[in-house]
């Protein structure tokens, strides 16, 4: 669903630009976030892997700017983010940011929730005990149908998820007839 949502988008758009992917890492439930959290790092290698010219845009709250520098000095793509702006207060701002991207992946917190509100298409990486409204062994969300889920049976395995998410962002970018990113002299 999530990738037909983008092919009909990319149908009607005939524009070519990159692809904006909006990112959500972190959970602050204090009862299970860190289960429900991935480390950045371990998330922007996912997106390393793509050699196409994206836009890596964040959608995480809290202050997160010292996570994304870092992140930035070691990534082949950079994560936009604006600096200064924490989306727990500033949820307008928040709203259009997760208007602006094309696609979401986030980990079960607020911000699927947001997504699929908006009817963002979007992939959920959910750990082995996710939010009750995501269910159990489901493929779609029955709420948010923008929304599909990624459910990991163990702690910590990630990699089969982000495969997904990557060959799902792959159809899309070649769908959107995304040329090759290029260096800054054009030489590829």
């Amino acid at each position: 669903p999530v990738l037909s949502m983008m092919q009909q988008a990319a149908d009607l758009s005939g524009a070519v630009k990159p692809l904006r992917i909006g990112l959500s890492w972190r959970s602050t439930n204090p009862s299970t976030g860190k289960s429900r959290s991935i480390p950045l790092q371990r998330m922007v290698r996912l997106f390393d892997k793509i050699d196409r010219d994206i836009a890596l845009v964040n959608l995480q709250y809290g202050d997160v700017s010292a996570e994304i520098s870092t992140s930035n000095d070691t990534s082949v793509h950079r994560i936009e983010y604006q600096s200064g702006i924490n989306y727990v207060h500033d949820t307008a701002t928040f709203l259009d940011t997760v208007r602006s991207v094309d696609v979401v992946v986030s980990i079960d917190n607020s911000t699927l929730f947001f997504a699929g509100h908006l009817n963002k298409p979007t992939f959920a990486l959910l750990s082995p005990t996710p939010h009750w409204v995501w269910g159990k062994a489901q493929e779609q969300s029955i709420w948010f149908p923008s929304i599909q889920l990624l459910q990991t049976e163990e702690s910590e395995a990630w990699e089969d998820k982000f495969t997904s998410v990557l060959l799902s962002l792959q159809s899309i970018i070649d769908c959107n007839g995304h040329d090759a990113r290029t260096d800054s002299d054009g030489s590829g």
